[in-house]
């Protein structure tokens, strides 16, 4: 009886120490911190790839002009060309003589127009170049050459058969002086019979001489008159009527005789060029009424595709082009 007694107790004490014993365990758990969250290891130096670096933007290929001040038909020409064209256009300013120190930021060709005696100088790119009033190139130089062949001949042929002129076709004839060819084929025409000679103006004539003066005092020079007061002396001495046309060697001089005319209120002569200079295929009236020569707007397009051919690397062979006629038309 005492032995059951003992061990009850036993008993009792064990599932007391065992309650404890799973109480205790619960509380630290309870109370333990909670697990560091994993992170993933850092990648070493070596393992980060370098970035790729930006490439720099190629500058757009162009096509370089110089020398296009001279002729703003020649410039319309080229800009039109351009609006199709594969490569944009940039007029530099200077003159051809920028050409030699040109130094484009990429690919690039260039196109010299030449007027004058100017002559295309060297360059670090390629050239192509245009000879306005058929001066020489090389011909290892891509060029194109107006070539002024029957230019005289045409407009004073139009100038003849104008109605209701009937030969000999009474006319004034503008030079630039007695040397130049157009002057040599109105002398021709005068000895045919085809053209009365009026009058005749030069250009070139000599300067007038000093006025002299008494010792004590300096010469003064005698002014010069304009070609603008020397047409307008020359047109009023013959009253309307006496005047079929007037014959000019260049544009400039048919521009100034059709202005002073108009300032003269006379529309009694019509005034033919044997030149397109100073855009005077633009600037018909009914008193310019043909010009024969350049077509500067065409050669420039034409300038423009053979200089886009350099710049693909593409043989150009040099070529010529010819006068053409521009007549005034009424209803334009």
């Amino acid at each position: 009886m005492r032995g059951l007694l003992v061990f009850r107790r036993s008993l009792a004490v064990f599932a007391a120490l065992s309650c404890a014993a799973a109480l205790s365990g619960c509380s630290l758990l309870a109370s333990a911190p909670p697990a560091a969250a994993t992170t993933a290891p850092s990648p070493s130096p070596a393992s980060l790839a370098s970035p790729a670096p930006t490439p720099s933007p190629e500058s757009t290929p162009c096509i370089a002009v110089f020398g296009a001040e001279a002729s703003g038909a020649f410039r319309q020409g080229v800009s039109s060309a351009a609006e199709t064209g594969k490569y944009t256009v940039v007029f530099e300013s200077g003159g051809v003589n920028a050409l030699s120190g040109y130094q484009p930021a990429g690919r690039c060709a260039a196109i010299a127009f030449l007027s004058g005696a100017e002559a295309a100088p060297a360059a670090s790119i390629p050239v192509f170049v245009f000879a306005s009033e058929g001066q020489r190139v090389g011909a290892d130089v891509p060029h194109l050459t107006y070539a002024d062949a029957y230019a005289a001949e045409t407009a004073l042929d139009l100038c003849v058969a104008y109605p209701p002129h009937e030969t000999p076709v009474r006319l004034i004839g503008l030079f630039t002086s007695e040397q130049s060819r157009a002057y040599t084929i109105w002398r021709e025409a005068a000895d045919n019979g085809r053209v009365f000679s009026k009058a005749e103006l030069f250009l070139t004539e000599p300067v007038p001489e000093e006025t002299p003066k008494p010792k004590k005092e300096p010469p003064s020079p005698t002014p010069i008159p304009t070609l603008e007061e020397r047409l307008t002396t020359l047109f009023s001495r013959f009253y309307p009527g006496m005047i079929d046309g007037v014959y000019a060697e260049t544009g400039e001089l048919a521009v100034a005789a059709a202005g002073v005319l108009a300032q003269l209120g006379r529309d009694d002569m019509e005034v033919f060029a044997a030149s397109t200079s100073a855009n005077a295929e633009s600037l018909l009236s009914p008193l310019l009424v043909a010009s024969v020569g350049l077509n500067a707007e065409e050669a420039g397009g034409l300038c423009y595709s053979a200089a886009c051919a350099l710049l693909d690397g593409e043989a150009v062979t040099p070529f010529v082009v010819l006068p053409q006629t521009f007549a005034y038309n009424p209803k334009s």
